[in-house]
């Protein structure tokens, strides 16, 4: 079976989803574009480029598309696991593909269905993260805010086990007090037996993915869990090759990489 790339976005043009867009299509895999209350005109962008769309016009809702993507990606998941056999998905504006992440992806899952990244700092010590599980899960905080943060911009694996692990999100979000609770709700399933047993979290030193919101800016590097390793005028690279998922890369100065 075949392999994906698949992402959902609102409210955005081409511009803004091009280089997630044309950086997947360059590994030679499929990948699929979930367009929510899109325009004809980034449908047509897409069919253009050689990309597939599913695109869903949905009446106002009380949530916002960070929470209601996970239920379409469920149910556009579910509908192709006969067709693929993994999937990555990933917010579509600031991830940038260098090289087919699907080998390496494979190596990292061993008997685990599902690998995440981690953003290599604890909640209490990241501002907006801290706050987001305190507004959502205050109930929680305090057996939380020691955790290692995984960001749910990028989540990998079979599609099956992606495709509930969705599911668990939205069901999570749907009553949720904080009006974006997607990762927050993920980092709660982390913290249970059932993340523990599924789901491999890895950090940048494993050579798929970082998150450069955290891990790529000076702020944090205090109390960075792993500190980049890389010349940061230069794309991110562990071991003399480069991450094929960089994740927030509009977070730094991408100006000396030569790839945009």
């Amino acid at each position: 079976m075949k392999n994906l790339f698949l992402s959902s976005s609102s409210g955005y043009g081409w511009d803004q989803i091009k280089t997630w867009n044309l950086s997947a299509k360059k590994t030679g895999h499929d990948v699929c574009n979930i367009l929510i209350n899109s325009n004809d005109q980034l449908v047509k962008d897409c069919t253009d480029n050689r990309v597939m769309v599913v695109p869903y016009h949905l009446p106002p809702m009380n949530k916002p598309p960070h929470n209601l993507r996970f239920l379409l990606q469920y149910k556009y998941l579910m509908s192709v696991k006969h067709i693929y056999s993994y999937v990555v998905l990933t917010d579509s504006r600031d991830v940038y593909f260098h090289g087919d992440p699907f080998p390496r992806l494979i190596q990292l899952l061993g008997s685990r269905n599902i690998v995440c990244g981690s953003e290599c700092i604890a909640y209490q010590d990241e501002h907006w993260g801290n706050g987001n599980l305190r507004e959502g899960f205050g109930y929680v905080y305090d057996e939380y805010k020691e955790q290692e943060i995984c960001n749910v911009g990028v989540l990998c694996g079979t599609v099956e086990a992606v495709a509930e692990l969705c599911l668990m999100i939205f069901t999570m979000c749907y009553h949720n007090p904080a009006s974006v609770s997607d990762q927050s709700s993920f980092n709660i399933l982390m913290g249970t037996e059932f993340g523990r047993r599924s789901i491999r979290m890895v950090r940048p030193s494993d050579g798929l993915m970082v998150h450069l919101g955290t891990v790529g800016v000076q702020k944090f590097r205090d109390k960075l869990i792993e500190k980049p390793t890389w010349d940061e005028s230069k794309l991110p690279s562990v071991g003399g090759s480069v991450i094929p998922i960089i994740h927030q890369y509009d977070r730094v100065d991408t100006s000396k990489w030569g790839v945009f």
